[in-house]
């Protein structure tokens, strides 16, 4: 998992927050829950996306074929089984990408709306889940031997900076820290302070001036200044 927290600083003192959240593993088809706060609405909302990644090099080898049939324009996704042929399952998600979906196409579709809400204020979490093996870690992290393949975390991080660079001013400033969690078998650890571990969850007063919402106790934060240090 990958958290950012932003923090704006403005000449009159003024301060707006955002924080964002992915995660990834490896993991057919896997899901991501895609939520976020519509700024003029004022509504939560919550998003299902479905993403298929192509066969592996195991997969072809065994020649195996496809059971999964996906219409990105109306978000209907079929599912077929191999010893009932004339027995097929339809899903309808908010969102569905076939294995022929580009790195870009999924964030600038997906993520890069939730990303800018953060840096209005914000709350916004990309979760991705699946199974072992349905690509979760390529879809959000990508592979860093290409630059085209880059995923959410990276873009996100990205995008960040970029907004940065076009906003700031003497009069507006920024500061960006970031910090980096594990959470396994319900224990949290500090992926950049292996010395931290087993953390708590806690949560401030929503009616305080400064709360921070949910938060984990004790995590590190260390400020960071280009996308390259992240």
């Amino acid at each position: 998992r990958f958290d950012w927290a932003l923090r704006r600083r403005c000449g009159d003192g003024g301060r707006g927050r955002g924080n964002g959240g992915g995660g990834g593993g490896c993991g057919g088809a896997s899901r991501s829950l895609v939520g976020s706060m519509d700024a003029t609405k004022g509504a939560e909302c919550v998003k299902v996306v479905v993403r298929c990644r192509p066969p592996n090099k195991k997969e072809i080898s065994e020649n195996r074929g496809g059971v999964v049939t996906m219409n990105c324009e109306t978000g209907y996704v079929e599912l077929a089984n191999p010893r009932q042929p004339d027995s097929k399952k339809g899903f309808t998600f908010d969102q569905v990408y076939d294995q022929h979906a580009t790195q870009r196409e999924v964030y600038d579709d997906t993520a890069r709306s939730l990303v800018a809400s953060c840096l209005e204020g914000y709350n916004a979490t990309i979760l991705a889940y699946g199974q072992t093996g349905t690509g979760k870690t390529y879809t959000m992290e990508g592979d860093a031997g290409s630059f085209e393949a880059r995923g959410v975390v990276p873009r996100a991080i990205e995008q960040i900076f970029s907004h940065i660079q076009e906003k700031a001013s003497s009069s507006n400033r920024f500061l960006v820290r970031a910090s980096y969690l594990q959470i396994y078998n319900d224990i949290i650890y500090d992926l950049l302070s292996p010395e931290n571990q087993n953390l708590q969850i806690r949560e401030d007063d929503k009616s305080k001036e400064n709360s921070r919402g949910v938060y984990v106790e004790n995590l590190s934060e260390w400020v960071v200044r280009s996308p390259q240090e992240i």
